[in-house]
């Protein structure tokens, strides 16, 4: 099963957009069925949360994206300090207006953004 959305993940890459970001190699972008709005999902090489009004907030695990191992532990830590946790889709707009944003990789520390399209 992990491959089938590690397959998956690929075949992503190849039609879906990016978006470069200042100091960070890009994001993944999707649509829903409709086409008409794009949702943020993750970098290439990282997942990504954002913070609004206290709460934490990253991609759903839908099949579009992986379950990173720093992922899972983030979650975990922020579940255990009682910071309420949203899996939803999102939208470049939303992660803008976002009151702080992060990355985290299982190769790399955990990294703050600190702009996005230079924003």
């Amino acid at each position: 099963m992990a491959w089938e959305i590690c397959i998956k993940k690929r075949l992503n890459y190849l039609k879906l957009y990016k978006l470069p970001l200042t100091g960070i190699l890009d994001l993944t972008v999707s649509s829903k069925d409709d086409e008409t709005t794009k949702f943020v999902l993750e970098g290439s090489t990282f997942s990504l949360f954002y913070i609004k009004n206290g709460i934490l907030v990253t991609s759903p695990l839908d099949g579009k994206i992986l379950d990173g191992i720093t992922r899972k532990i983030i979650l975990n830590l922020a579940k255990s300090q009682n910071i309420m946790c949203q899996q939803t889709h999102f939208t470049l707009q939303e992660l803008y207006d976002a009151d702080d944003a992060f990355i985290c990789s299982t190769t790399k520390p955990v990294l703050r953004v600190s702009a996005i399209n230079q924003k």
